[in-house]
């Protein structure tokens, strides 16, 4: 496999990517829902900056997925991905 896209299959970059913003995404997700119930000290506004710096980092990755995306192009269609993924994943995506 690749750094860059091919025509049957996602690259190396992208990827890698992917699942490194969404693990960012699940990390801000669980922070964003227990901060609130910390009680005010030092720790809350550490914990409130991580979730920000989460954030503003998912933000950055994401515009670079996108160039790399534009960059890169994409697969026409992955072999053996089944008929009901398809548009589930045009949908989604």
């Amino acid at each position: 496999m690749g750094m860059r896209n091919t025509d049957t299959a996602w690259g190396t970059v992208s990827m890698a990517l992917h699942w490194l913003i969404v693990l960012l995404v699940l990390a801000a997700a669980l922070i964003g829902l227990t901060m609130d119930d910390l009680p005010n000290s030092a720790t809350k506004v550490k914990v409130y900056a991580l979730h920000k710096s989460l954030g503003l980092t998912v933000l950055a990755l994401m515009l670079v997925r996108l160039l790399w995306r534009l960059v890169g192009g994409r697969p026409a269609a992955l072999a053996g991905t089944p008929r009901w993924q398809k548009p589930t994943a045009t949908i989604t995506h």
